[in-house]
């Protein structure tokens, strides 16, 4: 029998979203997906460029968290 491939999901957001992002990240978790979470990714002394350019080459899907703050942002 085979194995069900785990979808890897990118969450991209803005840095005033992230305590729904973080709690939206566990429910995704706890529903079979595997997570690519910045506070969980990155390490000290990481370079967050290459940190992010391997998180969005392994994930095959892209959730973008858009909200009012976000919407009004430079990024």
């Amino acid at each position: 029998m085979d194995t069900p491939q785990r979808h890897k999901c990118f969450l991209s957001y803005n840095k005033y979203d992230r305590e729904f992002v973080r709690a939206l990240g566990w429910a995704l978790m706890a529903h079979g997906l595997d997570v690519w979470f910045d506070e969980w990714e990155v390490g000290a002394g990481d370079s967050i460029i290459d940190a992010v350019d391997d998180g969005l080459r392994d994930c095959d899907v892209f959730l973008l968290v858009l909200s009012e703050k976000a919407a009004q942002s430079t990024w």
